[in-house]
């Protein structure tokens, strides 16, 4: 589907990784008192919203499904969004759960004069985004900003909120 410039359609999913190592060294053979998911993708569906001038716009996601004990390793976010001028926008993610609310900048005004930002956010990746324009396909980190490595350790469950803002 495709949106009229002005009108970001987001899509977004959240990869999560469980643990990678037993939670207590030297009892690797010890059953674990919360199975939690060694990979879980969430999608959220095509969100087709208005964003103007000035404007923000925010999609929810709920990970009630996974246990509350499952801690994340590594998050990720695929995120597509078509807007007349991406140098406009900045974007973070929230996460609300019963730690409190912790939140994560992606990004902010990359690529002055082009019309999407269409990519795969992954802190593990070398090249922060908008360091090749458009931002249109390719995996790029959100350092400097560190938006998504601060999530590492808090717990999967809860309720996550993309946030969309049109600075201009």
């Amino acid at each position: 589907a495709s949106a009229a410039l002005g009108q970001p359609i987001m899509d977004y999913a959240f990869e999560f990784e469980g643990p990678k190592m037993p939670f207590c060294p030297g009892l690797e053979n010890a059953p674990r008192i919360v199975e939690c998911p060694s990979h879980v993708v969430v999608h959220s569906k095509q969100l087709d919203l208005t964003l103007g001038d000035g404007g923000s716009v925010s999609a929810q996601l709920l990970t009630d499904k996974i246990p509350a004990g499952c801690k994340i390793v590594d998050a990720n976010v695929y995120l597509a969004v078509a807007h007349d001028e991406s140098g406009d926008l900045t974007a973070e993610l929230a996460l609300q759960n019963a730690n409190g609310t912790h939140t994560g900048q992606l990004f902010a005004n990359v690529c002055p004069g082009r019309s999407s930002i269409i990519t795969t956010l992954d802190d593990d990746a070398v090249a922060p985004v908008g360091s090749t324009c458009p931002a249109v396909g390719g995996t790029y980190t959100t350092n400097p900003l560190g938006g998504l490595d601060g999530f590492d350790g808090q717990s999967v469950q809860g309720t996550w909120t993309l946030t969309v803002k049109d600075t201009n």
